[in-house]
């Protein structure tokens, strides 16, 4: 792929095409697709040798394609170790769960509680989870429910350093409360939730290789901050400005990239679109070559 102008609009263009027309379009309506995506994980990411697969229905790795294209509620958990916290969100409507949890409580044991504690027309069908450790619990407390686990790094930790979020969970007794939020802020009402999805792993993944350079352009698109909401990313922006925002983001994101798998031989403009897909949603992709 080489870069035919540096013209910013025709780069625009360009941009909606591959991340939105052939993302969206494609994969959402074809099957077939998330079926060759997800060998093409299996082959780029294999297992280290003599880890047994042990999930309830699958060995193959989950996309994240699977997760909005289904019609069914699907629950991704990531337990965050490292900040004792434990996230639970729902790709297709943006809410988000999060609880800080002791260390001597299993975090399984808090995902329970809450499906429990939700109506049975809102409790996941399907969870898909970021450590094998909490598949057994899981599966002992959901036996109908498709219990499965993903080896692909998600970047929601990050959602940890920005500073709008950690102004929200600031509470003396952060273990006796769940908190609950609407991360795609009003990006549903004018996106799929396939669009709003694919922004946010963008938006957490450059604020997870580079924080304060991705601050600095979240903050430079911050143009002003609507009365009586509260806004986790740059409020009011049209289609054409988070454009402009995700391209930066996105540059971000693959520069931090090449530099650390020391591409040297192929500048960022030669990737090709598949490549640039892998490392945004999945944090790599096969090794990049000359085209």
């Amino acid at each position: 792929m080489t870069s035919s102008s540096n013209n910013p609009d025709l780069e625009l263009q360009a941009y909606m095409q591959a991340m939105g027309q052939a993302m969206r379009e494609h994969i959402e309506s074809n099957p077939g697709l998330l079926q060759s995506l997800n060998q093409r994980l299996q082959s780029n990411f294999p297992r280290p040798a003599g880890r047994v697969s042990r999930t309830t229905t699958t060995t193959q790795e989950p996309s994240y394609m699977e997760t909005i294209s289904c019609h069914q509620v699907t629950w991704l958990v990531d337990d965050i170790a490292v900040d004792g916290a434990i996230l639970i969100f729902n790709p297709r409507s943006g809410q988000l769960f999060l609880k800080f949890i002791d260390a001597t409580k299993p975090p399984a044991g808090e995902v329970a509680k809450l499906v429990h504690s939700l109506p049975s027309g809102e409790q996941p069908k399907q969870i898909i989870v970021s450590k094998r450790m909490l598949i057994d619990p899981l599966v002992e407390n959901f036996p109908n429910t498709a219990i499965k686990a993903s080896e692909v790094e998600r970047p929601f930790r990050a959602l940890l350093k920005n500073e709008k979020f950690r102004e929200l969970i600031t509470t003396d007794q952060p273990h006796h409360v769940l908190f609950v939020f609407k991360i795609y802020d009003d990006w549903l009402k004018s996106n799929s939730s396939y669009t709003a999805f694919s922004r946010m792993i963008l938006v957490l993944r450059a604020l997870d290789v580079s924080y304060e350079e991705a601050k600095r352009v979240l903050e430079r698109a911050e143009t002003h901050e609507p009365e009586h909401h509260i806004w986790l990313w740059p409020a009011a922006l049209s289609s054409f400005e988070w454009m402009k925002v995700e391209i930066a983001l996105r540059d971000l994101i693959l520069s931090d990239y090449a530099h650390k798998n020391n591409v040297v031989d192929v500048p960022i403009s030669d990737f090709t679109q598949t490549e640039i897909r892998d490392i945004i949603l999945f944090g790599a992709c096969a090794e990049i070559t000359p085209h």
